[in-house]
């Protein structure tokens, strides 16, 4: 499942909304899961809440498309439409 928290929202001169600062990534369901939840609950007050809830066989990565995922590699840390920042 693809997360993301975006802080300091505004609109840009084309009339986009962005965030001055978003963090992504990629965490694992079920495993994961009790730690995203909390983490996305604690920054709620401050962050926008993006969440992709489709499971996925392969990362995404925004920077360099789709890749499959392999054993013991690094996941992608970016949701799909976010800014190129990453944690």
């Amino acid at each position: 499942m693809h997360v993301g928290l975006g802080y300091e929202p505004f609109v840009n001169a084309a009339g986009t909304y962005k965030h001055k600062r978003f963090l992504g990534g990629s965490v694992r369901w079920p495993e994961e899961a009790d730690q995203t939840i909390a983490l996305l609950l604690a920054e709620s007050d401050e962050a926008d809440v993006w969440v992709c809830p489709y499971l996925m066989a392969k990362r995404l990565d925004t920077d360099q498309g789709r890749q499959e995922e392999k054993p013991g590699e690094p996941r992608g840390r970016q949701c799909v439409g976010s800014p190129s920042i990453r944690t």
